[in-house]
């Protein structure tokens, strides 16, 4: 605890120019691993956060665990009136749109499911927010938006979307329908909508199912042998935090009137952090030696090879992911080891240790 005292006193909270400081801010899918996480960061920088999702069965959801001050409402958002009431009482100044179905294996098994959430929930909170006067959206999407072949190519915002299996054909067609919404509703005092896609984002407190570092958890803690369906495949592995400094960093900007709707923008580490499934298994078995580990052929489409070009946030944001692949996994690996065998929730601590890099390095939010 003296620690901590120690390094909350080195951060200064008044980041991306105090612009979230006592607004009302909307967060759908915040009890999920990133809504979580944006959820912590806000509430830290005097926001007046509401959350909206379906109600989280993990007992260790990291929501619980840390006992945020904040309300949710535990609605769907493919119900219109419910997040329609939600919307037109709380008025917020921004929605932060995380809610949806987003894993590749449950999309196969349930693809109504998944197109309904992802492609008309979105909808339904379009609709809200235009009616109801909210101008200011992130809506988050997915790396997996573009159309891949499987050349190696890396992805930059201005390539073809499209999508080889039924996730990826979803949060593309999200992208199409806000393409199009925004057209159509063209007025700039209706909606300012911005697209962010990411990475592979890793960090501590996720439970969700069928992600690679949830399966290595579970099975660790119950003593059963990880399959592996793709351990060669390459993914844009970031950790959690440097994607949510991109999501503050978007919603800033829009905010203070910076960038235009429907701009786009890929969050995603450097282009020559290329690593592996096989690759982070590697590096957690350094710390649980004995999980066991069962290589399979997948049964279903997964891109082999998926990399993402961040020079426009690069750029125009003056983004940067902060931490690298070996910090962000061994930040990872840490916030797991002290839950695990110390019942000990590191999310706060690695907030202020991430911000405190940052200002060290002099990042754009960071400064006044």
């Amino acid at each position: 605890m003296e620690q901590q005292s120690t390094m909350e006193n080195l951060v200064e909270f008044n980041l991306f120019n105090g612009i979230y400081k006592d607004k009302n801010i909307l967060i759908t899918g915040n009890t999920g691993f990133k809504g979580t996480w944006l959820s912590l960061w806000l509430e830290k920088m005097g926001a007046n956060v509401l959350g909206v999702s379906l109600e989280n069965n993990y007992e260790e959801s990291q929501i619980k665990l840390l006992g945020l001050n904040l309300e949710t409402k535990f609605i769907d958002i493919n119900c219109y009136e419910k997040l329609n009431e939600v919307i037109s009482k709380f008025k917020p100044k921004i929605v932060f749109h995380l809610a949806a179905q987003p894993i590749v294996k449950s999309a196969n098994e349930n693809p109504i499911e998944t197109f309904q959430t992802n492609v008309m929930g979105t909808l339904n909170l379009f609709e809200s927010c235009r009616k109801n006067k909210v101008k200011h959206i992130v809506n988050v999407t997915s790396d997996k938006v573009y159309k891949n072949n499987e050349t190696k190519k890396i992805f930059t915002e201005s390539d073809v979307i499209g999508g080889n299996d039924l996730y990826s054909a979803s949060k593309a067609s999200v992208e199409i329908m806000t393409e199009s919404y925004l057209k159509v509703f063209d007025s700039p005092s209706q909606l300012v909508i911005a697209n962010v896609r990411s990475g592979n984002v890793i960090g501590g407190g996720d439970w969700g199912n069928f992600r690679l570092i949830p399966d290595i958890i579970k099975c660790y803690l119950n003593n059963k042998v990880l399959d592996i369906r793709s351990p060669k495949a390459v993914r844009p592995w970031q950790h959690v935090l440097s994607t949510i400094s991109g999501y503050l960093l978007v919603g800033e900007k829009i905010l203070s009137q910076q960038l235009e709707k429907g701009v786009n923008f890929n969050f995603g580490p450097l282009e020559d952090e290329v690593y592996t499934v096989e690759e982070v298994i590697k590096e957690f078995k350094k710390r649980w030696h004995n999980l066991n580990v069962n290589l399979l052929k997948t049964s279903f489409y997964e891109s082999k090879h998926l990399m993402i070009d961040s020079s426009k946030a690069r750029e125009i944001l003056k983004w940067h992911s902060i931490w690298d692949f070996n910090k962000s996994i061994q930040m990872t690996i840490e916030w797991y080891d002290s839950y695990v065998n110390k019942n000990e929730v590191k999310s706060y601590e690695q907030l202020i240790e991430f911000i405190i890099t940052a200002q060290k390095n002099e990042i754009s939010w960071t400064l006044k």
